[in-house]
């Protein structure tokens, strides 16, 4: 039984001319620096897609759209592994090339055309003593913000703190703190009576005894 070649992930392939940008997408090496000012003397890196691991069965219900691993003996591996309603997955090969420019100013993105598979659905992962199993990928949904408004006089306005929202509470408080402040300047006076009381004394003892000491 003769053996299906599986191609490699990301092998250089030959020069590939964008039909919609005119740009030739050579993969064959590197070139360019991540420093250069202008994207097309940028750092390139080449990629070309794999495809997409399904389902070999037309009837299949659970339309497994798979990414398929880099190296070439995962990817045996997961060939090896049935989909969910039993039936052996195959690869559906894509091609697409890509090119992307690193540059100082950011990136330029080259792509040679749409790729010929849906969105990957699942991964199929490989871990340490396990056998491969499906893993349904989560995809983020966009943040929505909310629409701006105006906030006119009629709308109502935000909310004081509770504390300085219960009237009855300032009320104690002041009446409150008018207690301690009365009590403190009572308490200075009845000071003030009690020196004025020691001094009359004091002159009143100076008088009887002209020998006392002031």
């Amino acid at each position: 039984m003769a053996k299906r070649e599986i191609p490699m992930p990301f092998r250089p392939t030959r020069p590939h001319k964008n039909k919609s940008t005119g740009q030739s997408l050579d993969l064959r090496k590197p070139s360019g620096t991540s420093t250069a000012l202008t994207w097309r003397k940028g750092k390139e890196i080449r990629r070309r897609c794999v495809g997409v691991l399904e389902c070999s069965a037309r009837s299949c219900s659970f339309d497994l759209q798979c990414a398929p691993e880099l190296r070439r003996v995962d990817l045996h591996r997961q060939l090896k592994k049935s989909c969910l309603c039993g039936e052996p997955l195959r690869l559906r090969e894509c091609g697409v090339e890509y090119s992307l420019h690193i540059f100082r100013g950011g990136g330029h993105f080259l792509n040679s055309g749409l790729h010929t598979h849906p969105r990957y659905t699942h991964s199929l992962i490989h871990r340490p003593q396990q056998p491969f199993q499906f893993t349904e990928n989560t995809f983020r949904l966009p943040i929505l913000l909310n629409e701006p408004y105006n906030v006119s006089d009629d709308e109502s306005k935000v909310p004081e703190p509770d504390s300085l929202h219960n009237e009855h509470e300032l009320d104690e408080e002041s009446d409150q703190f008018n207690d301690t402040e009365g009590e403190q300047e009572q308490i200075l006076e009845d000071v003030a009576n009690d020196n004025l009381d020691w001094d009359a004394l004091d002159e009143q003892e100076m008088r009887n005894d002209p020998e006392a000491d002031g």
